[in-house]
């Protein structure tokens, strides 16, 4: 009956998930789960069919379904949860199934027992998104801004600080260990004989992941991150830790990682071993492996073999595991078999191929002319034991071609592809007459696949000539005998070849196995009594023994007869088939351990068909190469909690291999990582996602860096705004001469960067090609930001961000290290200081007074069109103020620039946080309250819930090349505006104080009478009282003035110049149309 097939039975499935949250994106992924996967139960059975197909059919994937428990539901904006997959054999991940929240168990709980029982893919997800383990927003900014869809951000901070000070006042310390897991027998494990470091990331709130931490030696201490598994366990094996350092201040969670550095290894099974020497050696120092072809390319001469289970030794089918390490080194590699394997095995077959009876043939001492003695039936020589050489000569007086003994021969060395020398010549057989008959011709068999034998038989004949067997007499015969060489030559009187010497060597057993011994056999029956040579053909046939030293042949009668047979020794097709499709491996047979001491010499039995009557196995495995200089830890499939977690025994969820427990003493023998144990078949992978220690990790300050996140598309539904994952490229750097990036605007598809001593145009999806006349072309490219060009001048914001404003394609900002107030024009690249027009030494002084945590708030009044700066913390008695002061002077000041009149036309009592405009109503923000202004329904003269004054100076200059005096004040407008102060320049040289406006009953004691739509006012102004008096004593041109300490009003004031300062306290609004002054040139 066919066996059903399991949904993943040849993949190492591993599973994950992701939150959809309400707005469209998507969490990264979660760590994926150990590989789902359970071989299959290892028995007899699978021996047999391991052994008949050549691989390992018990390692592949057993489960039915993979059920996935407690994921938990996270936070309450996330509505759905994807559950992924993926596969050793791919990085791509897939969308199994979409599981939807309902919104009232959003944020509760976890979700269990989700089955998966097929292999049924859904979307396949974008490949970088595996490499997105977390997103690495950063955790300030100094500038933000969004352009290109998509978020950025600039002068940004990330990472977070890792040393000792940060881990409770002591450097990072773990200790690692192992833990045991027993069932079932089969599954995920860590591998023995490996050395793991173990290192640990910590996470913060958001899942913002710190750099790894390991401790690869111990420092004062015994605990290190590093652990050596042994070679053999009793159950799989788990890695497990205890971090003993304090966690983070930052920390919430945390994860591990393993570093394995080792390279591939295989499964083999050696099903037959050999003896590699002489036969019948049992000593010899090295034995060959006899392994499937499929597993040639798992060994190369360099490899080492490390035997794992022995199921040769004992009669337990389970096998022994060994628990000691051997390393066993290639010696060398047959890709077929050996004629040293060739011989020993088991499933064997002698075929006779022709028979040399003795009426045909005489034993002679060699080649040579007749040496006078009586040529017998004798076919050895009987004065010699352990014979190796048999000369035999044609005892028919014919050739030996009568009798096909030539024929024969030629036919045996055809079958072997075996060529025949006579002198310089080479011939394809034996030749009677061929050149000089003195000349002998010589076969070299040792090169033969089947080898030729021939065996010594006492026999009876019929008259008929046909060989049967006589039950009333003893029959006798030698072991088959291996023939070496065979030599065609001359003897005698005849003009012809007539003379074969057969050169012998190994005997063979019973079942045609090479014997270390050599020669024809000199043990007769004992019931002879006869020993020697001459106990095999020295008798009479009856048990008599022939007293004369050769057997004539006058006793043929007696039916006494000797026959050579010949036999084609070779494999049966069992044998054939034991070594058909296998390749051979040479290993020393020593192990150098005591529990398993040496290679045992076994094979598994065959019977005639081919099949296993008896299995015999050797499990090995090859010893990985050189160990990787990757530094890479592999993410384990657990975040643990540092609350709840840290500082306990943490079992570490994480495998590399699947491991199988067994044999008679229960302990770990096979641990693979290749469904079926196959050189190119799927292999399992040590995790999804690797991550790798930074050097001199720490938090960043990336004062010149732009980072970027992934795309928004509100038509597609797209939202990656939470998506920072550094493999995409989502950063870059400008010119870190120019100081850190304040702020960042998005203006015309392109990005502004307001460094503090330069600005800098960015673009965005596209780049420049900048020609050789310095002129620039723009260009297509898939680059997020492009090239970076800066604007002319090297002007920047400082470090005031906050003085930015746009309105109308026109920029403005402050530059505090050079004391400007600029103006940015990005349509034609103009760049300029308006604090230039007449407030110059103005802005330079005070800018220049300001320190680093003073701000500078600039806001774009969409109401008035103008650019409101608001300088606020300065120190009004800086040295670079000096006596430029300006009336009630505080260390805040706000004042506006109109771009109509392109001037700074008006200062403001009020002193915003901030402000904006909206639908060309301008709010500014206080103490967390938002105030509107220009209101028709507030109070004028009140800004935040204070009554101020309005106030505006007027300088008079018509002629400010002479001294005039200032008469009269005359302005249009509304009631109410008071002069309150009036100041001369020349006041101080002629002794004018208390400049003010003549108070009348008419004027209300205001200074002012109005006629004719004017507000009129006189100029008045207090000087000394002074007197002539006599100087010294009777002389009459001595005269001094003297002050009387009275004093006098006077008209008008003096001056090159006169300042007038007027207020208006109403809540009402009220216009000054025009002031004006009249004057006349000064005669005094």
């Amino acid at each position: 009956m066919a066996e059903k097939q399991k949904p993943f039975e040849k993949i190492f499935p591993y599973i994950s998930y992701r939150y959809k949250y309400d707005d469209g994106e998507f969490s990264p992924y979660a760590p994926f789960t150990e590989v789902q996967f359970v071989s299959k139960k290892q028995d007899e059975t699978v021996l047999n069919d391991r052994y008949e197909k050549g691989f390992n059919v018990s390692m592949v994937n057993d489960l039915e379904n993979i059920i996935i428990n407690d994921i938990p539901k996270g936070r309450e904006d996330v509505v759905s949860i994807d559950i992924l997959y993926t596969e050793s054999i791919s990085s791509t991940v897939y969308i199994l199934k979409t599981i939807e929240i309902d919104p009232d168990k959003r944020g509760q709980g976890v979700l269990s027992g989700v089955i998966i029982s097929k292999r049924a893919f859904g979307a396949a997800l974008p490949d970088a998104e595996l490499t997105r383990q977390f997103d690495s927003v950063p955790r300030s900014a100094k500038s933000q801004e969004f352009t290109a869809n998509r978020i950025m951000y600039g002068n940004y901070l990330s990472k977070y600080n890792q040393n000792k000070n940060d881990l409770g006042g002591k450097d990072f310390e773990i200790a690692v260990s192992l833990s045991g897991q027993l069932d079932p027998v089969s599954g995920p494990s860590v591998k023995t004989n490996r050395t793991y470091d173990v290192g640990v990331s910590y996470l913060d709130k958001y899942g913002r992941q710190g750099g790894l931490l390991t401790k690869a030696t111990g420092k004062n201490t015994d605990n290190t991150s590093l652990i050596k598994t042994a070679f053999c366990y009793k159950s799989r094996i788990k890695l497990a830790a205890q971090i003993v350092s304090g966690p983070p201040k930052w920390a919430r969670y945390y994860k591990y990682y393993i570093k394995d550095v080792s390279n591939d290894f295989f499964n083999l099974t050696a099903f037959n071993t050999y003896l590699d020497g002489e036969p019948g050696d049992t000593e010899t120092a090295n034995v060959y492996l006899q392994f499937d072809s499929k597993d040639r390319n798992k060994v190369t001469e360099d490899s080492f073999l490390m035997p794992r289970r022995d199921g040769m030794s004992g009669t337990d089918s389970k096998g022994v595991v060994i628990e000691e390490l051997s390393r066993l080194p290639v010696l060398d590699i047959e890709n077929e078999a050996p004629d040293i394997v060739k011989a020993q095995v088991i499933e064997r077959k002698a075929i006779k191929k022709f028979v040399i009876q003795d009426d045909n043939a005489i034993s002679v001492s060699g080649f040579g002319t007749p040496d006078g003695t009586t040529y017998t039936d004798i076919l050895v020589n009987p004065n010699a034991a352990n014979t190796q050489d048999i000369f035999l000569k044609d005892h028919s007086g014919n050739t030996w071609d009568i009798k096909n003994t030539v024929v024969n021969i030629n036919a045996y060395l055809a079958s072997q592809s075996i060529t025949v020398s006579s002198g310089s010549v080479t011939l394809q057989g034996f030749d009677t007459k061929q050149g000089d008959q003195n000349v002998p011709q010589l076969a070299d068999l040792t090169g033969a696949s089947e080898k030729l034998c021939l065996q010594l038989v006492h026999n009876d004949h019929t008259s008929a000539g046909v060989i049967e067997q006589d039950t009333k007499k003893d029959k006798f015969k030698t072991k088959k005998i291996v023939v070496d060489s065979i030599e065609y030559g001359h003897h005698g009187s005849h003009n012809e070849r007539n003379v074969f010497k057969f050169t012998l060597s190994n005997r063979l057993d019973e079942n045609n196995i090479l014997l270390s011994d050599k020669g024809i056999d000199v043990a007769p029956p004992a019931s002879l009594a006869i020993s020697g040579i001459n106990g095999w053909f020295f008798n009479n046939g009856d048990g008599t023994t022939n007293a004369n030293s050769t057997f004539r042949a006058t006793y043929k009668s007696q039916h006494a007869d000797i026959d050579i047979k010949f036999f084609k020794l070779g494999l049966s097709e069992a044998g054939q088939k034991k070594l058909k499709g296998s390749f051979f491996v040479k290993v020393p047979r020593k192990t150098g351990i005591d529990s398993f001491d040496q290679i045992p010499i076994e094979q598994t039995q065959l019977d005639e068909e081919g099949d296993v009557e008896t299995i015999r196995f050797l499990d090995f495995e090859t010893e990985p190469g050189d160990d990787s200089n990757l530094n890479l830890y592999w993410e384990s499939s657990k975040v643990f909690s540092v609350e709840g977690d840290h500082g306990t025994p943490d079992i570490i969820p994480w495998s590399n291999c699947i491991a199988t427990i067994g044999g008679t003493n229960n302990k770990t023998y096979l641990e693979s990582v290749k469904i079926q144990d196959k050189f190119n078949s799927t292999s399992m992978v040590k995790g999804i996602r690797v991550n790798t220690p930074e050097a001199n990790y720490g938090e960043e300050r990336r004062k010149n860096g732009l980072i970027f996140s992934g795309l928004y598309n509100s038509r597609t539904g797209v939202n990656e705004l939470n998506r920072f994952n550094l493999t995409d490229g989502i950063t870059k750097d400008l010119e870190p001469n120019y100081g850190g990036i304040q702020k960042l605007f998005a203006l015309d598809t392109n990005l502004l960067a307001f460094c503090e001593d330069k600005v800098f145009k960015i673009l965005a999806d596209k780049d420049a090609l900048f020609n050789a006349d310095d002129g620039v072309n723009v260009t297509a490219t898939n680059l997020v930001l492009g090239q970076a060009m800066g604007f002319g001048g090297n002007y920047g914001i400082s470090t005031h961000p906050e003085s930015f404003a746009y309105f109308n394609n026109n920029i403005f900002f402050t530059d505090a290290k050079r004391g400007a107030v600029m103006q940015l024009t990005p349509s034609n690249g103009q760049l300029f200081p308006i604090s230039r027009n007449g407030m110059s030494n103005f802005f330079r002084d005070r800018l220049g007074a300001l320190n680093t945590s003073n701000k500078i708030i600039g806001i774009y009044n969409g109401y008035k069109k103008m650019y409101i700066l608001s300088i606020q913390g300065y120190n009004p008695s800086h040295a670079s103020i000096g006596t430029e002061t300006i009336p009630n002077e505080t260390t805040e000041i706000t004042a506006g620039y109109s771009l109509a009149s392109q001037g700074w036309t008006s200062r403001y009592s009020y002193i915003p946080e901030t402000g904006i405009t909206l639908n060309n109503k301008f709010y500014t923000f206080k103490n967390g309250k938002v105030y509107l202004h220009n209101s028709n329904t507030a109070n004028r003269n009140n800004f935040y819930g204070t009554a101020y004054n309005s106030e505006v100076q007027v300088i008079f200059n018509d002629n400010p090349t002479v001294i005039s005096d200032w008469l009269s004040l005359n302005y249009e407008g509304g009631e109410g505006w008071e002069a309150v102060e009036i100041i001369g320049d020349q006041d101080g040289t002629y002794n004018i104080t208390n400049v003010r406006l003549l108070d009348s009953e008419e004027s209300g004691f205001l200074g002012w009478f109005f006629k004719e739509g004017k507000y009129h006012g006189a100029i008045v102004g207090t000087q000394p009282l002074y007197a002539i008096q006599a100087g010294q004593a009777n002389s009459l041109t001595d005269f001094v003035l003297q002050a009387t300490g009275s004093t006098e009003d006077i008209s008008g004031t003096k001056g090159f110049f006169q300042k007038t300062r007027l207020r208006n306290s109403s809540t009402t609004a009220k216009e000054l149309f025009a002031v004006s002054s009249e004057y006349y040139i000064s005669q005094t």
